[in-house]
């Protein structure tokens, strides 16, 4: 299985790991890399949610423009 998760501008792709049984996505489109997991789809949108929130908060902490690419 393989799809796409939106959120706040940013694109992850979704995948199922039937060895460890948890849904996992990388977002794309970024140089950065951003991945998170659930072990199941409303765990998996939370965990994309934070990742994302945690990643443009970081960023600015640091002075360096979140990349963004939809």
């Amino acid at each position: 299985m393989k799809n796409i998760m939106e959120y706040n501008g940013y694109r992850a792709a979704i995948e199922y790991d039937k060895d460890d049984e948890l849904y996992v996505g990388t977002v794309i489109g970024i140089n950065d890399s951003i991945s998170f997991h659930g072990q199941n789809i409303r765990e998996l949108k939370q965990h994309f949610k934070n990742n994302v929130d945690n990643y443009v908060d970081l960023c600015k902490k640091f002075g360096k423009q979140p990349e963004k690419r939809i």
